[in-house]
């Protein structure tokens, strides 16, 4: 049997004619092409300037980390040689920093180690004026 109540279809929907495109609606079609919708940092001219752009600050970059890279195998070799004097002497550090006044007697040695060094310098300025 056929359902007593069938759904009563909905009315075709009429179109309205096609009218003439105005001048707005042909500048937003426009506006909605690939290479209009594109922002300005994608376009190639802005593209070419954002690269060179990036490329120099890469090489900015490489300068300043060769720069950080020198400083720091300076301070390393600095510090092994340091370590290597304490090594071949016998002295461990630590436990003599441990002991009190051991950072007043560094003080004074630095000072001394200053004071023998400017010494040092003003002999040679002599030497080499008299010379």
């Amino acid at each position: 049997m056929a359902d007593p109540d069938p759904k009563p279809k909905a009315p075709a929907r009429a179109r309205k004619p096609a009218a003439k495109a105005s001048a707005a609606t042909k500048a937003t079609a426009a506006a909605k092409t690939p290479a209009a919708r594109k922002p300005a940092a994608t376009r190639p001219d802005a593209k070419d300037r954002r690269i060179a752009e990036l490329e120099t600050r890469v090489a900015e970059l490489e300068v300043q980390l060769t720069e950080q890279a020198r400083a720091t195998n300076e301070l390393v070799a600095r510090a092994q040689e340091r370590l290597y004097w304490l090594d071949r002497w016998g002295v461990d550090i630590e436990r003599v920093m441990a002991r009190p006044g051991a950072h007043r007697a560094l003080a004074v040695l630095k000072a001394v180690r200053s004071a023998v060094r400017a010494v040092r310098k003003a002999i040679r300025r002599v030497s080499r004026s008299t010379s």
